[in-house]
């Protein structure tokens, strides 16, 4: 609308006033009125990758071949290749997948949060979709329709696309999209898929648990077991990059390559000792009233995933990495007894108050701040 492209009044939305009104009565916009937004967002984004350098990336000649039927992309993919509109099918093709999958807004909102390109914002989602063959658990979820309870089925698509939003921030926050999507795949795919197959056995026991009733829960309501067990692994792997970071980097001067096994373990019974599962579910319950308090609250978790991720790095570039995780989490723990104690009684502050708000909530991620021996950054990030 600032841009001058939408008027409102012609498409029929509703104006200051009636938002206002749908406001007061907890009421949002219609499914057309949706619709004409998602149509809008489109070509807004379709026009900016068209313009951007991300269709010049010669990993999307896969997504050209795609768009055309198999028998023309197997018997003509040379000609394909060289179609005069292949520009306008590759930016079609990948604003159709972000928009539909991520929504109308979200690529906005990291424009504004991170600073991002398009182009960067792009790339990152694709290389996460290609990273964690996306398209296949899509397609797997989608085949549950009429199988399934409709609200179980959308549950289930909600939890990827968060896993889907998380990774896209991380990359982007972290500069990690100016040298194309296929430098991103190399870059992590070899340590994902260990941490992929290290799940469930890398989480911490009582993350471990919450994994398993999951998965007992997804399939006692008809979810077949491969795709219960796919989903529910979404949320220990919203993390991977972090993950994954860690185990390549450096910090403090020592190197920290020790595994991405001895590093997830580390980094997910870390999080348990320090409850931070329970902090991003304080953040993630926080109200939205506005656009700056929704900028606010991703920070906010941005900001206790990087600490986590640093505080992670500290304990396995000072520690003897031949123990156990929970041996060295113990023997850090023993090491920052005064600062710990601060912290858990934040926590237990903000527990006995019923609902924690954004004031509350930034002072314990500050706590978290204060258990880290070095104000170093890790190598290659931007915080």
């Amino acid at each position: 609308e600032e841009s001058g492209r939408l008027n409102r009044s012609i498409e029929f939305l509703p104006d200051a006033d009636a938002i206002a009104e749908r406001q007061s009565k907890s009421l949002g916009l219609t499914a057309p009125e949706l619709a004409v937004l998602v149509a809008y967002s489109k070509m807004d984004i379709y026009d900016k990758v068209l313009e951007s350098s991300l269709v010049d990336d010669g990993f999307f000649d896969k997504e050209l071949l795609m768009y055309f039927p198999a028998q023309l992309s197997q018997s003509f993919s040379a000609e394909i290749l060289q179609h005069q509109l292949r520009n306008e099918i590759i930016a079609t093709q990948v604003t159709n997948s972000l928009v539909n999958r991520l929504g109308p807004t979200f690529l906005l909102q990291l424009q504004e949060e991170l600073g991002g390109t398009v182009a960067e914002i792009a790339t990152a989602y694709v290389a996460v979709r290609e990273l964690f063959d996306m398209r296949k658990l899509w397609s797997a979820i989608e085949t549950l329709d009429n199988k399934i309870d409709n609200p179980l089925q959308t549950e289930l698509l909600l939890i990827v696309r968060g896993w889907v939003e998380r990774s896209v921030h991380w990359l982007v926050k972290n500069r990690r999209c100016n040298n194309g999507v296929q430098a991103i795949v190399d870059h992590f795919d070899s340590g994902l898929q260990i941490l992929i197959n290290g799940i469930p056995a890398s989480l911490a026991e009582p993350t471990r648990q919450s994994f398993d009733a999951r998965c007992a829960r997804f399939e006692a309501d008809g979810v077949p077991s491969d795709i219960a067990i796919a989903v529910s692994a979404a949320f220990p792997l919203s993390t991977a990059f972090d993950i994954l970071d860690i185990a390549t980097t450096t910090t403090a001067g020592d190197v920290c390559g020790v595994g991405v096994e001895t590093t997830a373990s580390v980094y997910y019974e870390l999080g348990e000792f320090l409850q931070i599962q329970w902090l991003r579910d304080q953040i993630a319950d926080l109200e939205v009233q506005n656009h700056w308090h929704s900028l606010a609250k991703s920070a906010l978790r941005s900001d206790l995933h990087y600490r986590q991720r640093h505080l992670c790095a500290e304990i396995l570039a000072q520690s003897d990495t031949g123990k156990s995780a929970t041996d060295l989490v113990e023997a850090w723990s023993n090491k920052s007894q005064a600062q710990l104690e601060v912290y858990m009684q934040r926590l237990q502050d903000l527990k006995s108050t019923g609902k924690a708000d954004y004031a509350m909530l930034s002072l314990a991620v500050a706590e978290v701040t204060k258990l880290l021996q070095s104000d170093r950054p890790l190598a290659g990030t931007d915080d």
